[in-house]
Formats: structure tokens, sequence, C-alpha cells
């Protein structure tokens, strides 16, 4: 398509920095395993709304046909990792914490 990459107009949203540090500071374990699907589900709702962006901001009819094809895989994870964090809160041990 012949397209120059350029930075984005607006920052990528991002996970939000308390959870990067709750993860980094939570020790090995059932918590950590909780942590890290909580954080990857806070990173894939990032991506789905950076995409929801770069729809809304593309001209492009083939661009915006290739973004969409990314929908229902991103989906597709955050509905597993969701699922994941439901099983994973259901069997909390001893050292269960709650979600951020």
């Amino acid at each position: 398509l012949n397209i120059e990459i350029e930075d984005p107009r607006v920052t990528p949203a991002q996970a939000p920095d308390q959870m990067t540090q709750a993860l980094l500071a939570t020790p090995d374990g059932a918590s950590w395993d909780r942590a890290y699907v909580d954080y990857t589900i806070a990173v894939h709702d990032a991506a789905m709304e950076n995409t929801a962006r770069a729809l809304a901001a593309t001209k492009s009819p083939a661009i915006r046909e290739y973004i969409s094809t990314t929908v229902p895989i991103m989906q597709k994870h955050v509905d597993k990792a969701r699922s994941l964090q439901k099983s994973l809160r259901n069997a909390a041990g001893p050292d269960s914490v709650p979600s951020p």
C-alpha cells in the first residue's frame, strides 16, 4: 500500500503502570498467576482500544479491512484470559489477593 510508518497522534493505551509494578513485585505462585492473567487482560483491553482508535482514524478501506481481521483474534484471547481468570479466582488458595 506504500504507507509510511508514523508515530501515532494519540499515545496508544497501555496496561496501567501500577499493574506492571504489582506483577513485578508479586512472588511466584498462585498470586503471581492471578496477577499475570489480570495484567494480560489489561494489555488486551488496551490493544482492543488501540484497534478501535485505528479503525476510527483510517480512511483506507484496505487498512480498515486488515485491522478488522485482528478483532476476532484479540477477542478470543481476551475471552480465554477471562475464563482463566475466573478459574484462578475460584481456585484461590491461602495466598489469594483481590484483583486490582
